[in-house]
């Protein structure tokens, strides 16, 4: 656990001297240690009273805290690969128990890819256009009622026409999309969802198909969807 320099000196806090070298807050190098002082951190459920070593930090970056301390605040987490600098060892380690362990049809990590390469590199070759014919890559609707569903088209602004028509056009020439027939007698609208950067700012638009009606006239299908810790504990060893 690490604190700022800056709120140390803001706040004046009792400094213990400390010597030697210890790891920044991304663990990539070692700089010389400034000193700890005596705190409680609260997050509105615990107070654990705790000795961080100060830091030089970014502006506005006051408490960094490690993963060693997560469960001190009643954290945890869940289906989150991740890998700590001094567990660097641990690692190899285990890719190396890995690679020596017999996955499937007695194949080992290293085999198992080798096998897969050739199908994969065919699979990159197929146009973006040409789709699956597998029967479990085919989705066939079957709503509960065949009434006409048509809603009004929501208006697009000018400054977003011309990212959905480029987006839209992309998705006609790659073949995921396909015009519908004049004598279509249903119409969904097209919702423009702003894309945002790190700082809030409006930077793209992803264009979204509103098919809520078209939900309410499907059965329900009761599928349990798989858990990603469950996803990562199977694939894990590849």
């Amino acid at each position: 656990m690490f604190i700022s320099k800056a709120f140390v000196d803001k706040h004046q806090l009792e400094v213990t001297p400390a010597t030697g070298t210890i790891k920044d807050g991304g663990g990539k190098k070692l700089v010389e240690r400034i000193g700890t002082v005596k705190i409680t951190v609260r997050n509105g459920v615990k107070s654990v009273a705790c000795s961080p070593d100060i830091m030089v930090m970014p502006p506005r970056r006051d408490l960094v805290i490690g993963l060693s301390h997560f469960a001190l605040f009643g954290y945890e987490l869940r289906g989150v690969p991740v890998k700590q600098p001094e567990d660097s060892d641990e690692e190899e380690k285990s890719e190396n128990k890995h690679e020596k362990t017999d996955l499937v049809d007695g194949l080992t990590a290293g085999e198992l890819h080798a096998s897969v390469e050739d199908a994969l590199g065919r699979n990159t070759e197929i146009p973006l256009s040409q789709r699956c014919t597998h029967e479990l890559a085919i989705l066939l609707l079957k709503p509960t009622s065949t009434e006409q569903i048509w809603k009004r088209i929501n208006y697009v602004s000018k400054r977003d026409e011309p990212k959905v028509d480029e987006k839209v056009a992309s998705w006609e020439e790659a073949g995921v999309i396909e015009r519908a027939p004049e004598t279509c007698k249903n119409a969904f609208p097209l919702l423009c969802v702003p894309k945002k950067d790190a700082y809030g700012n409006k930077v793209d638009v992803r264009p979204c198909l509103d098919l809520r009606q078209l939900n309410q006239r499907l059965p329900d299908v009761n599928y349990p969807l798989p858990k990603i810790r469950d996803i990562i504990t199977q694939v894990g060893s590849l």
